[in-house]
């Protein structure tokens, strides 16, 4: 088995590409009221699949390296909520501020603000302080599944939990497309819409470990047989061949990065990025909005409104990510350990991850 570095920088760098094209895809495409950008950058919408591909990778590694559902659970805790309380701290304010918001065009009331902070809102149909918060939604029931499989010491037999969860996404589909669903809770429609790119990002680590075998690929081959299907679970022709393109692309290059076969991810502007990733994706949309409508109505350029709302988002982003990313992990950790108490599970290392 061959052993994974505990910390890969160029997934770090890959994560910090795809907040930023999804921030193109707002900037230029979503958002850009006032024609700011001469370009619309519509496939930056994509980074969301590299991201949940990244994902599948560095949560099955540091699942394998956790020795308790407890453990795993203060790494989660510890990795997620600090910059998200200081991102949501920071949209509330500006929106407040602005006086408008996404909901309805209305800042979010005390009650919302309060489940926002739980990160649990969407299960309970309150809108998101920022609309990119759906994905984190998405991410916790992933690592409710995964910590599942962790609790009752199934990691080993994995592909198999996957083609079972493939089967469940495939009759999804085909019967979305064939009765349309309403009503559907949207964490949990997005979880079956995303759910193969978390598998192709677990079947990439195993092969990144060496653990690769025929289930493995066969497992691989069927998530990327999925996205046939479509972005939106409609068959035709344009969405076939686009986004089985797309799908392949993410797996190629979260396994070329995994394996350090892509140098330039090493540069030390996109490694940058990666450490600001997090809060960048969290921070981006609502604020960059706010701020390029300022800009604009005081006769600022289009162009240059882009360029402020981005230069002012990776500053607030990097500012979250010195003073209270990194402390806020680090002192969050400290606390919740004492209650993690460590128990090895089979097949499973005892080492904790430094990917996150």
């Amino acid at each position: 088995m061959t052993t994974v570095p505990t910390r890969i920088r160029e997934l770090d760098s890959l994560r910090g590409i795809a907040a930023f094209a999804v921030l193109l895809f707002h900037f230029t495409y979503v958002n850009d009221a006032h024609r700011m950008a001469p370009f619309g950058l519509a496939a930056g919408k994509y980074g969301v699949e590299l991201f949940f591909v990244i994902s599948g990778f560095v949560i099955f590694m540091t699942l394998e390296r956790s020795g308790s559902v407890r453990q795993f659970a203060v790494s989660r805790i510890a990795r997620l909520f600090p910059a998200y309380w200081a991102a949501i701290f920071c949209t509330a304010s500006v929106v407040w501020a602005a006086g408008v918001g996404t909901a309805d065009n209305l800042p979010p009331t005390a009650a919302g603000l309060g489940w926002n902070l739980s990160m649990l809102q969407s299960f309970v149909d309150i809108p998101d302080i920022d609309n990119s918060y759906w994905t984190l939604a998405v991410e916790l029931l992933f690592y409710a599944m995964v910590g599942t499989l962790l609790w009752v010491g199934r990691l080993g037999q994995i592909e198999w939990f996957c083609l079972i969860w493939l089967g469940v996404l495939i009759l999804f589909r085909i019967a979305h497309r064939q009765f349309h669903f309403t009503g559907v809770s949207a964490p949990i429609l997005h979880f079956l819409e995303y759910g193969q790119f978390f598998i192709l990002g677990i079947v990439l680590y195993l092969a990144r470990s060496g653990r690769a075998r025929v289930l493995t690929l066969m497992v691989g081959l069927l998530a990327l047989a999925i996205s046939l299907f479509g972005r939106d679970g409609h068959l035709h022709l344009v969405a076939m061949a686009g986004y089985f393109a797309v799908t392949g692309l993410c797996a190629l290059l979260v396994g070329l990065a995994a394996a350090g076969l892509i140098p330039l991810l090493n540069w030390p502007p996109l490694l940058f990025l990666g450490d600001i990733s997090y809060p960048l994706y969290l921070t981006h949309q609502e604020i960059g909005e706010r701020v390029a409508d300022a800009a604009y109505g005081r006769s600022v350029p289009p162009l240059a409104c882009l360029v402020l709302a981005t230069t002012v988002v990776i500053a607030i982003s990097w500012l979250i990510h010195k003073s209270v990313e990194v402390p806020g992990r680090r002192w969050l950790r400290s606390v919740l350990e004492p209650v993690a108490v460590h128990r090895p599970v089979a097949g499973a290392g005892n080492r904790t991850s430094r990917q996150t």
